[in-house]
């Protein structure tokens, strides 16, 4: 189960998805309704230098 597929299950939140999952959640929001203002901390988890 990818990180994406447990949080649309209601198993994690959005701040427990990997690196890539963070980018791909960041991209979405904001395809819908960006450019949005991240949180500093999304921005590191999605560079993977934060914790997942």
């Amino acid at each position: 189960m990818t990180c994406v597929e447990a949080l649309a299950d209601g198993w994690i939140t959005p701040q427990d998805l990997c690196p890539a999952c963070t980018r791909a959640y960041m991209k979405a929001l904001d395809t819908i309704s960006g450019p949005l203002l991240w949180h500093e901390n999304f921005h590191r988890r999605a560079e993977g230098t934060g914790t997942p």
